[in-house]
Order: structure tokens, then C-alpha cells, then sequence
């Protein structure tokens, strides 16, 4: 099933696709600078973590209108780490020059959908915003934690228990998305433990170095113990899918339906397993705060990626049976005709209409 859905006899591309993804991820951070402002105050209750701090430091070190580049790496890093993730979703068959289509959509998706709350993160009034910070760290310790399970890569699971630690102890509810990653690593050093448990300790080592000195922030961002209110978890559901809409919810169901089918182990194992986790975890908090939808909509948005990277592999399947001699034409098209519809978009935030 996932060679009939995956693979093709597809000819050669150009090679200059390769560099199309960081176009899109300039033409994001042009769109994220079109409404970023200064940081005039941060609570006091924030300094135990990181990402307060860093922005106060920049803000007394070079005035309070550059403190929207603090946290522009952590935006960038959650745009880029989601383009990255959603290209980790295909079959290890899958042709590059898809991989690149699916790299660039699940930046585009990431950035058209998280782009309120992505703003809110570069000009955070509150200890809550930082929830953008930490998310980001997360999708990079994912994408690093797989990147190490390449064999000879095995040393990059410290990297990415540093990212993970980093994010959950900034942020309780992000702290959730850790848990997929322990879990494989421990069903891993069970299957073979003379080879994992270098990669084990690594990823262990890393995550208490970003995770203990913030554990005064972890503590202060877990929620009141006023127990479990369904009507909580039922209204994030609501807020999802407001902002994903009908259309996107539409791609949302064929990414999972394809993903259960080839049996997706990062889709069901990482992103659904930890968005449904994060869905029972909002039931315990008093409202659902924007850093919170934003967390779970950084996952919604990975699927819809996915669905539309499904749906044009669909069509060029299709035209390929049709017309193998100009179907090699049909990706680039995709890619170029993507990136400047996007690049429309960004202008728009420029030069709204009227």
C-alpha cells in the first residue's frame, strides 16, 4: 500500500529545486516583520525562563525596538523544523524533488496558519506567549531525534534532548510532545540496547541540561489544581477548527486517513499521539490561552501540509499514467507557482487591500 501511494517511476528534475525551501523560509520571515513591534514589558513572574531573559537582555543591551529579534530564530526555527518534519513523513522511496514539495508546504502551511499567534510570540506581553519559544524547540528536538536515528548519527540525540528540555521546561503544556520521543527511545534500547544506549543517554543528558534550569518556569506553567472540565478541551477543539476551516480540515482527514493506512509512525506516533495528549491536558487548565491553541495548531498545521502534499502526488500519479513524458514538469510548476502565490500573500501584509 504505501509503494502505490509513495512511489512512481518519476524522471530527473532540476537540480535548482533544492534551493526553493530557503526562499520560503526568507519569504516567512519577511511576513513575520510585517507587523512585529518592541516587547515593553515582561512580567515578573517569566524571569525563571529562558526566553524572557533573553529578550530583557536585548533589549538593555540594544534598545527595546530590536527585541523582535530574540525570538525571530525560534519562529524561523518552528517554520523551518515544520517544513522539515512534514518531508520526514514520506516513505524512505519518495523522490527528492517531492520531499522538497512537501518540505515547502509545510512551511507555507505553518506560517499562513500559525501567523497571528507567531506575532503574538515576537511581541509577547506576558509569560504565556512564550508558548511560541517553546514549541519551536520541540519540532526541533523531533526533527533532530529522528535526524540522529540515522545510523552514524547517533551523537545528535544530545542535540535534540538539549532542544526538548529547553521546551519543556519553558512550558508545561509543550512539555507533553516530549513524552513520544522517550517512548520510542525506550522501545528502541529494548529492541537492541548495546547500540542504543549511547543514543539513550545522550538524549537523557541533553534534555535535564535544558530542562533543570528552568524548573521553576515548568512549575509555574502547570495548571491549577481545580480538575478535569471537559467544556475546557471542547472549546480548543472548537478554536482548531475555526482557524483551520472546512477546506483545511478536509486535508487534515486525508493526511490521517493515509497516514493510519502506511501506517505512519511519525504522523501517529509523534504529531497525533501528542495532539491528542495536549487535547486531554487543556481540560485541566481554566481557559484556553492562546499559547496553548498555537501549540496544538503547530500540529494541526503538519497534517495539512501532509493532506496537500497527498493531493498533488494524487494528480501527478494520475497524469503520469496519462502522459509520462510531460508529467516531470508538473512538480517544479507546483513549486514555482507555490512560492508566488506566497510571496502575494507577504505583499498583501504589506499593502492591504483599500
Amino acid at each position: 500500500m504505501s509503494e502505490r501511494l509513495t512511489s512512481s517511476s518519476t524522471p530527473k528534475y532540476p537540480r535548482w529545486l533544492q534551493w526553493l525551501p530557503p526562499l520560503f523560509l526568507a519569504v516567512s520571515a519577511i511576513a513575520l516583520f510585517s507587523g512585529t513591534g518592541p516587547v515593553r514589558e515582561i512580567p515578573a513572574e517569566a524571569a525563571d525562563s529562558l526566553f524572557p531573559r533573553m529578550i530583557q537582555l536585548v533589549g538593555q543591551t540594544l534598545g527595546p525596538e530590536w527585541t523582535p529579534w530574540a525570538l525571530l530564530p525560534f519562529a524561523l526555527l518552528l517554520i523551518g523544523c515544520g517544513g522539515d518534519l512534514t518531508r520526514r513523513m514520506l516513505p524512505p522511496k519518495t523522490p527528492a524533488p517531492a520531499r522538497t514539495l512537501a518540505a515547502s508546504l509545510g512551511m507555507v502551511c505553518a506560517t499562513m496558519l500559525l501567523f497571528s499567534w507567531l506575532q503574538r510570540g515576537l511581541s509577547p506581553q506576558s509569560a504565556a506567549q512564550f508558548g511560541m519559544a517553546a514549541t519551536a524547540c520541540l519540532l526541533a528536538g523531533w526533527s533532530l531525534f529522528l535526524h540522529g536515528e540515522t545510523p552514524g548519527k547517533g551523537h545528535w540525540a544530545g542535540f535534540a534532548g538539549l532542544m526538548l528540555g529547553l521546551g519543556a521546561g519553558a512550558n508545561a503544556f509543550v512539555a507533553i510532545g516530549v513524552l513520544p520521543v522517550f517512548a520510542r527511545a525506550a522501545f528502541k534500547l529494548i529492541q537492541n540496547a548495546r547500540d542504543n544506549k549511547v543514543r539513550g543517554g545522550l538524549l537523557l543528558l541533553g534534555f535535564l541540561l535544558g530542562f533543570l534550569p528552568q524548573l521553576d518556569a515548568f512549575r509555574q506553567s502547570l495548571p491549577a489544581a481545580d480538575g478535569f472540565a471537559p467544556a475546557h478541551a471542547a472549546e480548543t477543539l472548537r478554536q482548531l477548527f475555526a482557524a483551520a476551516g472546512i477546506g483545511g480540515l478536509l486535508f487534515v482527514f486525508l493526511a490521517l486517513l493515509v497516514g493510519i493506512l502506511q501506517r505512519n509512525a511519525l504522523m501517529l506516533g509523534f504529531v497525533l499521539s501528542t495532539l491528542a495528549l495536549q487535547k486531554i491536558a487543556a481540560g485541566f487548565y481554566t481557559e484556553p490561552l492562546p499559547e496553548r491553541i498555537g501549540t496544538q495548531l503547530t500540529l494541526v498545521a503538519l497534517l495539512y501540509a501532509y493532506g496537500l502534499f497527498r493531493l498533488f502526488r494524487g494528480i501527478e500519479s494520475g497524469l503520469h499514467s496519462a502522459n509520462p513524458a510531460k508529467v516531470k514538469w508538473l512538480m517544479p510548476t507546483l513549486l514555482i507557482l507555490l512560492l508566488l502565490l506566497f510571496k502575494v500573500w507577504t505583499a498583501r501584509l504589506f499593502y492591504p487591500a483599500g
